[in-house]
């Protein structure tokens, strides 16, 4: 029972990648290079053409402007899309779902849609310890390095120490991270002294501030622990990402 509905799950995930994927690259433009000659000198040039009034236009930049360089950005964003096209590599018996299901639309109101999560401000915290870096920011410690590597290997985006409102009073989410599959994000907020007696009282009561604020823990909030060792499980907390995306994808499953 419990493999059938991991492979309904794999299904509806998938059909929700390929639909992502194929969105995002309809509205890229078509970015050709070349070259145009002015008189004997060669100039590198980017183009694209579109449709106005039923007429095609095309648009030329040099190389060197930023309009083209823009153009460039978004070539290489097309090119990252079709390679992860490439990487689904599912048996053509893996795609029949419901034409219900392959056109479902995610049911998030908000506040956990990607306008949200855009709007989201990050702490950039100059007093963070300088001990623990990643990827070119610093975290307050191994776990959390730890935590953004398996969030960067399981392709979400994600941001740290998040600027949240609960009762007018404010506070730092450790993590929000997005599923572009989902079209939704969540917290995770990790407790690294638990041993200590003051910290542990406070996270709890931050705990407690989080869920009657009407965050569902699991759902729109995940929070993970140091263990005895000081350190965390990076296997087990990878799989309760994996189970809070499981729950969000669900929508998608008649």
């Amino acid at each position: 029972m419990i493999a059938a509905e991991f492979y309904r799950l794999a299904l509806a995930i998938r059909k929700q990648n390929l639909n992502y994927i194929n969105s995002r690259l309809s509205k890229l433009p078509c970015v050709k290079l070349g070259v145009k000659m002015r008189g004997s000198k060669r100039y590198h040039v980017a183009r694209y053409s579109e449709y106005i009034d039923g007429k095609r236009i095309t648009h030329e930049y040099f190389l060197t402007s930023p309009c083209a360089q823009d153009l460039l950005s978004k070539m290489a964003e097309a090119d990252a899309l079709r390679e992860r096209l490439d990487r689904l590599m599912y048996r053509e018996e893996l795609d029949p779902l419901s034409a219900s299901e392959s056109s479902a639309s995610p049911l998030f109101p908000s506040p956990f849609n990607r306008q949200a999560f855009d709007a989201l401000q990050e702490r950039n915290d100059p007093d963070v310890p300088r001990n623990n870096p990643y990827n070119g920011r610093f975290f307050r410690s191994k776990s959390e390095v730890m935590l953004a590597q398996c969030l960067e290997e399981l392709g979400l985006e994600y941001k740290y120490e998040v600027f949240i409102k609960i009762n007018g009073e404010s506070f730092y989410v450790d993590f929000a991270v997005y599923c572009p599959e989902t079209g939704r994000f969540f917290f995770i907020e990790h407790f690294g002294k638990m041993d200590e007696e003051n910290y542990s009282i406070r996270s709890l009561n931050k705990t407690s501030l989080y869920l009657n604020s009407g965050m569902k823990e699991g759902y729109d909030i995940l929070f993970t622990y140091e263990n005895t060792n000081g350190g965390i499980n990076i296997e087990v907390v990878k799989l309760k990402i994996l189970c809070v995306l499981a729950a969000h994808a669900t929508i998608f499953i008649k």
